[in-house]
């Protein structure tokens, strides 16, 4: 499969309720390039590998699978599974969240290769708690007033807003830094990596569902992901040459006085009080460029 122009990245551990699913959402798209698959099966303890297995019989040429031996971890595995795609441009869908959209890798790809700048592109997608599957929510619960983001807008943006099955990069834009298996908020920080060379271009479009499950990871470390994710930010700031010190030093506070449970905190109050600490006097909004 020389000529793959883009690779799906897919990271599954006990996941058999689902995983067909998943690997169906994927294998419908309709493409004029070539697509393939890279599983990486962290040796579930459930029927996931097997079913795993039987769609990489059925479709030889188009799925991949990277079997260890030992369960890896989340990141370490997803990171491997990254490095075993030969694309141009990787998808991401783990192995609990799926597509609706049978265009949605052709939009994706059609964009980035007209628009050379842009890292990586993503979408709105529904949500579904997998106990009360007839409550279905959005992502993002309100269109976006712009596309485009630069770095800056990304990490003052006060929301989660890019749901990690929306994904699709540029991979001369990624790096691996020795640091990155051990981050727990590890789709934030391929975003911030791919952010620093080049913007995100947001999709108004629902073209994916985030499965929310007692036994996800972002479920399971929800009470310690802010704490995690000013580690990260602090980690990022050092790896960035504090080239966006003062932007990532806004969001620490910010998630700081979240921490807090201070729930009428923005953004904006966090920036006029560090501008107020160091004696300005603020006439307008910090603008982002």
């Amino acid at each position: 499969m020389d000529d793959v122009l883009l690779s799906v990245c897919v990271i599954t551990y006990n996941h058999e309720k689902y995983i067909s699913q998943t690997l169906d959402s994927i294998l419908m798209q309709k493409t004029t390039f070539l697509v393939e698959v890279v599983i990486g099966e962290d040796c579930s303890t459930d029927d996931t590998r097997n079913i795993c297995f039987r769609y990489q019989e059925k479709f030889p040429d188009k799925i991949k699978m990277l079997l260890p031996e030992r369960n890896l971890g989340m990141m370490p595995n997803f990171i491997a599974t990254l490095k075993a795609c030969k694309g141009k441009y990787i998808a991401i869908c783990e192995g609990d969240d799926y597509w609706i959209d049978s265009y949605k890798l052709q939009k994706q790809v059609s964009f980035l290769k007209q628009n050379p700048e842009c890292s990586i592109c993503a979408h709105n997608s529904f949500v579904i708690n997998n106990s009360d599957l007839e409550n279905v929510g959005l992502f993002n619960s309100s269109l976006f007033s712009k596309n485009k983001y630069s770095i800056n807008d990304y990490i003052l943006d006060h929301k989660w807003f890019v749901p990690t099955a929306s994904i699709v990069f540029r991979v001369d834009k990624m790096d691996y830094p020795s640091w990155l298996p051990n981050i727990k908020n590890g789709d934030v920080a391929i975003q911030l990596i791919l952010l620093m060379r080049g913007y995100l271009y947001y999709f108004n479009e629902v073209m994916s569902v985030y499965r929310k499950l007692e036994t996800s990871v972002s479920h399971i470390y929800m009470k310690t992901l802010r704490q995690t994710y000013i580690q990260l930010l602090d980690i990022f700031d050092k790896y960035s040459e504090f080239k966006f010190h003062i932007f990532l030093m806004i969001k620490k506070q910010f998630m700081q006085d979240l921490i807090k449970k201070d729930r009428h905190i923005t953004i904006q109050k966090i920036i006029n009080k560090l501008l107020s600490s160091q004696g300005f006097e603020i006439k307008k909004k910090l603008p982002l460029k």
